[in-house]
C-alpha cells in the first residue's frame, strides 16, 4: 500500500456494519466447499516465505527481484489453469513507469515492469463478455541501494538491507494465488469471465492499475466488479476493513459480501465507501472509471514499509478466511443474473493543477468570493473530453453553482455527487473568455 497516513485507519468504522463469527450460516454448494477447503494456511505460508525472502530483494518494480516474483506468480497462474491474456499471448502486461534511481544521483528516468494477468473464461455464452476482476499488487519497496518508493526508517536492524514486504503486499498476492488455485480445485465454472491481476509499480504511484485502466484487456464498461486485496495479513484481533461495499447500486454488493462473511466466519467491518475514495491502492483507478470496487485491508502496523515486515509475522489463519470470503464473493459476482451497476460520485475525468489564484481571479473579473480550478489534464475517453473541456481551462461554474475562491474542489466534488444522467452545464474560462459546455454521463 502506497499512502503514509499520520493516524491509524479508522474512524471509518463509524457507520460500518460489524459481521463475523457466531452468526447463522447457510450451506455452501459441494463444489464451492472443495474450493474453500483447498485454501490452506500451509500453502499461503509457502508462497509468502518465497515472495518475502531476501532472494527477491523487496520486489521493487523495475529490479530483478520483482521480475522473479512476477515469474513465480505467472507459473502459479498456469498451474491453476488460468489462461494467459497478456501481451503476445503471455501472462504479462508490460509497461514503463517514471522513477528515480538512487544509485544515479536521483536523476529521473523510466523503468520497465509487468502486471501478471490470467483469466478463467466465463462458461455462459452471453455473460462471458462481462468481467469480474480480482487484483493485488506484488511489488514492494526494495533495498537500500535501489530507487526509493517509500522505504521508512530503520527500526533497529542496521545490518538488514531488504524491505521484505510480507504484508505489503505479499499477503494480498498469496491470497490472490490461492483463490486462483481454489477455482481449479473446485471445478466451479463461473458464468462471467474472472480476470486475476497481480499489479506492479503500485508503490511508485499505482502505475500498474492506472496502466490497466488506460489499456484495459477487457472493456471497463463491461466490468462488473473489481476486488482489491492490499495488506490483509496483520491485526487479526481486529475486524478486517472491507471498504467500498456500497459502490454498487441498491446495496447489492453489500448483501453479497455479508453472505460471504457469514459463511466463512470472517470478522469484518463492512464500510460503504471508506478508503475506496482515496488514491492509496489499486482499486482507486477502477473506482475513478466508475467500476464498482471494494477492497480488504487489515490496517497499518508498526512494520509498515519497514525491514521488519517479514513472513513470520503474518496471521495466516485470518488470511485464509479473507481468501475464502473473497472466493465466494467472486463466484456470486460472476454468476448473478445482472452485473453490478456503479454507485458513487461521478467522475468528470480531469486532473486538477490547482486553484485559481487571487490575481488570476481578479484578472478574470470574478467576484471576491468566486474562484475556479485549473485543469492540468483531460483523461482520454472521459466525460470531460466528450464535453469539450481542455487542458488549461479553468472551471468556474458547475451544475449551476459558482465555485468559491476558498476550496473550490470541495464544492465541485459535492456537486458531482448530485449528478444524475441529465446533462450538466459547465462554465470554463478559456483564452480570456467564458465558454459554456455540457457534460453528460451515461445512464
Amino acid at each position: 500500500m502506497r499512502t503514509l497516513p499520520l493516524i491509524p485507519l479508522l474512524a471509518l468504522f463509524v457507520g460500518s456494519t460489524p459481521l463475523g463469527a457466531g452468526q447463522d450460516k447457510t450451506e455452501v454448494k459441494e463444489d464451492q466447499k472443495k474450493g474453500l477447503d483447498s485454501i490452506k494456511e500451509a500453502d499461503l505460508k509457502k508462497h509468502a516465505e518465497f515472495l518475502a525472502s531476501d532472494e527477491l530483494e523487496g520486489r521493487n518494480a523495475g529490479y530483478p527481484g520483482c521480475v522473479k516474483a512476477g515469474d513465480y506468480i505467472a507459473a502459479h497462474f498456469k498451474e491453476s489453469g488460468l489462461k494467459p491474456c497478456g501481451d503476445l499471448g503471455t501472462y504479462f502486461q508490460n509497461f514503463e513507469f517514471p522513477t528515480r534511481d538512487d544509485r544515479g544521483g536521483g536523476k529521473p528516468g523510466s523503468s520497465k515492469t509487468r502486471n501478471v494477468v490470467g483469466i478463467i473464461e466465463g462458461a455462459d455464452a452471453k455473460l462471458k463478455s462481462e468481467i469480474v476482476i480480482l487484483g493485488a499488487h506484488y511489488d514492494h519497496v526494495g533495498t537500500s541501494t535501489q530507487a526509493d518508493s517509500g522505504r521508512m526508517t530503520d527500526r533497529g536492524d542496521r545490518g538488514d538491507k531488504v524491505w521484505n514486504g510480507a504484508d505489503d503486499n505479499g499477503s494480498g498476492t498469496i491470497a490472490l494465488m490461492e483463490i486462483a488455485q481454489a477455482f481449479k480445485e473446485s471445478g466451479v465454472k463461473p458464468k462471467r469471465t474472472i480476470l486475476f491481476i497481480a499489479f506492479s509499480a503500485e508503490e511508485h504511484g499505482l502505475f500498474g492499475s492506472y496502466w490497466y485502466c488506460d489499456h484495459p484487456i477487457f472493456p471497463l464498461d463491461k466490468t462488473s466488479l473489481m476486488i482489491n486485496l492490499d495488506m490483509v495479513g496483520r491485526n487479526d484481533d481486529k475486524a478486517v476493513g472491507t471498504h467500498g461495499v456500497g459502490t454498487a447500486k441498491n446495496g447489492e454488493l453489500k448483501k453479497v459480501v455479508e453472505d460471504a462473511v457469514k459463511l466463512t466466519g470472517l470478522n469484518a467491518n463492512l464500510i460503504d465507501m471508506g478508503d475506496i475514495k482515496k488514491e492509496d491502492s489499486d482499486h482507486y483507478p477502477f473506482f475513478k472509471k466508475e467500476v464498482p470496487a471494494m477492497f480488504f485491508f487489515t490496517e497499518l502496523h508498526a512494520d509498515y514499509h519497514q525491514k521488519t515486515d517479514t513472513a513470520d509475522k503474518l496471521a495466516y489463519p485470518n488470511v485464509e478466511k479473507i481468501s475464502r470470503a473473497t472466493f465466494l464473493i467472486l463466484i456470486e459476482a460472476a454468476n448473478r443474473k445482472e452485473r453490478f451497476v456503479f454507485n458513487g460520485p461521478r467522475s468528470l475525468g480531469v486532473k486538477i493543477k490547482g486553484d485559481l489564484s487571487n490575481a488570476e481571479a481578479k484578472k478574470a473579473k470574478l467576484a471576491d468570493d468566486e474562484g475556479g480550478l485549473v485543469i492540468s489534464e483531460v483523461i482520454a475517453k472521459s466525460v470531460a473530453e466528450a464535453a469539450g473541456i481542455k487542458k488549461d481551462d479553468v472551471i468556474v461554474e458547475f451544475n449551476g453553482v459558482k465555485l468559491p475562491r476558498r476550496n473550490p474542489k470541495a464544492t465541485l466534488d459535492a456537486e458531482l455527487a448530485k449528478v444524475t444522467d441529465k446533462p450538466v452545464k459547465v462554465i470554463v474560462l478559456r483564452n480570456g473568455g467564458r465558454v459554456e459546455l455540457k457534460a453528460q454521463w451515461k445512464p
